[in-house]
């Protein structure tokens, strides 16, 4: 059973992927202006924004905090995003797969092959030292429920030694490709030195001892309005969302099915 007396479940973590104008078949990819927008909301309504290493170090809990998570490390976050965060003195935790750093995200299913750009090494390090979290995203974005144990290994030890070495610095969360876990997954993740784990969790019931690793946190899709962020950031009358969301988050098993027939050239 979760324990929501825990105040690590009460602290909002709301996630993003794309800051682009150009439209995306998953509708994960915000317009420069909603997130500006979405910013400015957090901002006038005196959220404090945290990242797990700071929780991790500080040990304290305030009611306005909210955590702000990228997957994929995108370039439109180092482009669009870390300013707006910056300019409101805001942080956040960017998901690295570790692979992919200055590549295009050829594992994506997009209509007309169209393709979105993640950063680079040196720009994941500049973005590190400029307050922002790194954690792990895997090494590939491959599902990790779908490999078998060693080459689900190899991704969540793997991607975690890369960064480490790249930033100098240790690596304390991860969030799984896809929101997809099992208890072997989060067994290797727990066994791996990961602290925090994080997923879209919409029906997903999570072990006792393993809470810290299945913490749930909402997508901002793009056809998110005004109210539907500020319940999200609030964690308040999210029912519907959370079943829209979870229909949502049903087609990145396209995603999934690309990479199996990828593979199998």
């Amino acid at each position: 059973m979760e324990n929501f007396n825990n105040p690590l479940y009460q602290i909002p973590i709301i996630n993003y992927h794309k800051i682009e104008k150009n439209f995306d078949i998953g509708i994960t990819a915000r317009t420069p202006e909603q997130f500006e927008d979405d910013m400015y909301f957090l901002h006038k309504h005196n959220f404090q924004t945290v990242t797990f290493r700071e929780l991790l170090k500080e040990k304290k809990f305030l009611p306005n905090m909210v955590i702000i998570t990228f997957d994929d490390a995108y370039r439109s976050f180092y482009t669009t995003a870390y300013p707006v965060l910056k300019k409101y003195n805001f942080s956040a935790v960017v998901y690295v797969p570790f692979n992919y750093l200055g590549r295009w995200n050829d594992w994506d299913v997009q209509y007309y092959g169209k393709r979105f750009k993640h950063i680079a090494k040196e720009e994941a390090l500049e973005i590190y030292k400029g307050g922002m979290e790194i954690g792990s995203h895997s090494l590939s974005h491959r599902m990790l429920t779908a490999l078998d144990k060693k080459e689900a290994e190899k991704e969540i030890y793997g991607s975690k030694e890369a960064l480490e070495e790249l930033l100098n610095d240790q690596i304390i969360s991860i969030s799984y490709p896809f929101s997809r876990f099992n208890d072997d997954i989060l067994t290797l993740t727990h066994k791996a030195g990961y602290t925090f784990g994080v997923a879209s969790l919409y029906f997903k019931g999570i072990q006792q001892k393993y809470q810290s690793l299945c913490l749930k946190r909402f997508n901002i899709y793009r056809i998110d309005g005004k109210k539907s962020f500020r319940k999200k950031t609030e964690k308040k009358n999210v029912r519907l969302l959370t079943f829209r969301d979870w229909l949502i988050q049903k087609g990145g098993l396209a995603t999934n099915l690309h990479q199996i027939l990828i593979k199998q050239r």
